[in-house]
């Protein structure tokens, strides 16, 4: 069995040094939503964990008799992590390409809440108005003069009952065509039973909690004149929403840590 040459041993032994220094520095980092040890959320558990595994494994590995070993089959060792690094980029290749389980959908909703919401100093975020898009799910998306996804809202008749209908994704109708819509599908049950017209406005917005639905209703709603006030309430619902709403800086590494 070769004895490993002093290049090597200096070489697994940066190794172990730099990942006991990754262990300490990610220890170091403190989550939003704190969960495991009151520090650290379960998603970013993962990294401190992957990481004190190797620096063990890498020290152990510093004993003699077991670096001799490594140093034996060091060709092996660097034919395996090559093949490794190839399957990994053939099964990254093969996932943007074939989409399986429709992960997309991350990506494409990410776009979404990029250029769909525009910061608003009371709602802290509401839809741009008068666009019209085609949504993760392919569907053509129209937001009207007022920044709903319904149609445009006219001046209330004097026959007309309305209904307000506040929300969130549910709402809005994410993943639903236009006229699939709950609030569409109501207004025109209602108004082929009832016999006069009819008009649910669809005031839903994705991420939306009760305080921003009841200040939407205070700021803008009531000016619609409603007859009848709706809330879908969710349980998220109770989830806080802070401002200001700027969706770009989650996105940068501008004033984050490495490990942010």
């Amino acid at each position: 069995m070769d004895n490993p040459s002093k290049s090597f041993r200096i070489f697994w032994l940066a190794l172990t040094s730099i990942a006991w220094f990754l262990v300490l520095y990610l220890s170091s980092h403190k989550s939003q939503i704190p969960i495991i040890l009151a520090r650290y959320s379960i998603e970013y558990f993962i990294f401190p964990s992957f990481f004190l595994s190797l620096a063990v494994v890498l020290s152990i590995a510093n004993l003699e008799s077991v670096l001799k070993k490594i140093y034996s089959s060091r060709h092996a060792l660097l034919l395996f992590f090559a093949s490794l690094l190839l399957s990994l980029a053939l099964a990254e290749a093969y996932v943007r390409i074939a989409d399986p389980l429709g992960i997309s959908y991350y990506e494409k909703s990410t776009r979404s809440q990029l250029t769909s919401k525009i910061p608003d100093t009371e709602l802290i975020w509401r839809l741009r108005p008068s666009v019209k898009r085609t949504s993760r799910n392919g569907h053509v998306v129209h937001i009207n003069e007022f920044g709903l996804r319904d149609d445009p809202i006219q001046s209330k008749k004097k026959s007309e009952f309305r209904i307000l209908f506040l929300g969130d994704s549910v709402t809005y109708g994410s993943g639903v065509t236009q006229e699939k819509i709950f609030t569409a599908r109501l207004q025109q049950i209602l108004a082929a039973k009832s016999g006069r017209p009819i008009r649910v406005i669809n005031t839903g917005v994705g991420g939306y909690n009760t305080v921003q639905e009841y200040t939407y209703l205070k700021k803008e709603g009531l000016s619609f004149e409603p007859d009848l006030v709706l809330l879908m309430y969710i349980t998220n619902d109770i989830e806080i929403n802070k401002g200001p709403y700027d969706p770009w800086a989650a996105r940068s590494f501008k004033n984050k840590s490495p490990s942010e």
